[in-house]
């Protein structure tokens, strides 16, 4: 297996912290989500105890999709994409959104509509980036499939705990220590 990427490991970081977020958000609204942190669970039982699925998806209010995952790869040398998202098995609800938007998908329903071939008046455009590949569903389509979407508002934003990734600080240069030449020390033995 070749090592992560800087990029992926970013990602992954990013992602996890809107996590965090959005676990206090949901909290709010009475919806507990506990999930698991070590890769075994995460593995054997799912990223939570009741097998839901957390995408944070900030790419959405640029292009008013929402991209849904299929494969994925930790490095984009690697040779072959492994399944994921919504290929994984034993998820029961889908949570995908961004720091304003947040839809709630039963899982079995947005996987039918994704992969069951559903007619539609055109079909989903897929996408594919160097790690990741799948479907864009469209905002509008994921509001009259969703469970339950929720917008959050600046008074919720204020409230909340939000943490952003400090920018490095750039600190001033060591100062070098100027040493006096030993030339300026005249050698006196001998004269």
């Amino acid at each position: 297996m070749k090592p992560q990427t800087e990029y992926y490991k970013f990602q992954l970081e990013e992602g996890q912290i809107f996590q965090d977020w959005l676990m206090i958000e949901l909290a709010k609204r009475g919806i507990v989500i506990q999930i698991f942190g070590s890769k075994e669970y995460q593995y054997k039982i799912g990223e939570t105890t009741s097998h839901d699925e957390i995408k944070f998806d900030k790419e959405q209010l640029k292009t008013g999709n929402l991209a849904i995952e299929t494969h994925e790869k930790t490095n984009e040398n690697n040779e072959y994409f492994a399944e994921s998202g919504i290929n994984r098995p034993n998820i029961n609800t889908w949570y995908q959104g961004n720091y304003e938007n947040l839809w709630i998908f039963n899982f079995r329903e947005l996987r039918k509509y994704i992969l069951g071939g559903q007619r539609r008046p055109y079909p989903l455009r897929e996408y594919k980036i160097p790690t990741s590949r799948g479907f864009l569903l469209p905002s509008i389509e994921a509001d009259a499939l969703c469970l339950k979407k929720i917008r959050f508002n600046e008074k919720d934003l204020i409230k909340s705990v939000c943490i952003v990734r400090p920018v490095e600080v750039p600190y001033p240069k060591k100062e070098v220590r100027q040493e006096r030449s030993l030339l300026s020390f005249k050698q006196t033995v001998g004269e």
